[in-house]
């Protein structure tokens, strides 16, 4: 018996019973529950799901969502944001049976807190045997551009440069327009920095260029599938980031996103103002 499984569920029934998330199209007009969201979303070819932070109500959604998602398509893949490209075969590895979960967090040098966090979402992949995508750059290739530019990446060995983006492009649009706005954000965090904020932002576009190769790639190679991707909204908001970059590898693709806002406890809060990030809006109530 699915133990993990059942209790997801009933953590989800209790949530839902006293209302405790808001589904949204962008146009304002509300989806009355998970299933109909599903119907909508399930016929796309990559479904993005863009989450602001970690919490268990989120969590659980995020869990239901994939697993509706699986039923109705028996080819579909999880990419995570979380998972790093050359982590690819101790994914592979855990999928296979050959490693453990705690195997899983320990080789592939994840926070024990975030892989708890999707370690449910991994193990339904598994179970239902279903692909998983390890889509980001390794972030030390990240690290290197934010500090010394993205020259220095000439310097990595033909092996290590298996693992960048093939191409990349870095537009001056409102996608670094927002960048910055976080950057400025903040503010406390850069004083302590001496990065170039054109560096640190050709450093983030080097991980959208990534996963949305990643997701390309795996699409191009596995026909008639279809791709759940979970990362940082940021990276998917105004279907800019990894949405852009995917667009421009593949424009024939059917691409959907979805924002999980979490509401903190007895906020206010003006849902219009979030409507336009996503085609969907799922404000999760703390």
């Amino acid at each position: 018996m699915n133990y993990s499984k059942i209790i997801l569920s009933l953590i989800l029934f209790i949530s839902c019973s006293y209302g405790q998330y808001d589904i949204f199209e962008s146009s304002g007009d509300k989806i009355p529950d998970i299933d109909s969201l599903i119907s909508i979303i399930s016929q796309y070819d990559v479904i993005f799901l863009g989450v602001e932070n970690f919490d268990s109500i989120s969590n659980v959604l995020d869990y239901e969502i994939f697993d509706a998602l699986t039923e109705k398509n028996k080819d579909i893949a999880l990419s995570l944001d979380i998972l790093e490209a050359d982590n690819q075969g101790i994914v592979n590895d855990f999928l296979d049976g050959k490693i453990s979960g705690q195997e899983l967090h320990v080789s592939s040098n994840i926070d024990i807190n975030i892989i708890q966090v999707f370690l449910p979402l991994i193990k339904l992949a598994k179970n239902k045997g279903l692909p998983i995508i390890a889509a980001n750059i390794p972030n030390r290739f990240c690290r290197i551009v934010a500090h010394f530019g993205i020259e220095k990446l000439g310097s990595l060995s033909e092996q290590e440069q298996k693992n960048l983006p093939q191409q990349t492009f870095f537009f001056n649009d409102r996608y670094k327009e927002l960048f910055k706005e976080r950057l400025q954000e903040q503010k406390t965090h850069l004083e302590k920095q001496d990065e170039n904020i054109n560096n640190l932002y050709q450093s983030h576009c080097l991980a959208d260029e990534k996963m949305a190769e990643s997701i390309s790639n795996f699409l191009f190679q596995n026909p008639g599938y279809k791709v759940f991707m979970i990362n940082n909204s940021f990276h998917s908001d105004y279907r800019l980031g990894i949405v852009q970059k995917l667009n421009i590898r593949s424009p024939m693709l059917r691409i959907v996103t979805i924002k999980n806002f979490p509401v903190p406890k007895m906020a206010k809060i003006d849902y219009n103002q979030l409507l336009d990030k996503s085609d969907f809006l799922i404000l999760t109530f703390q």
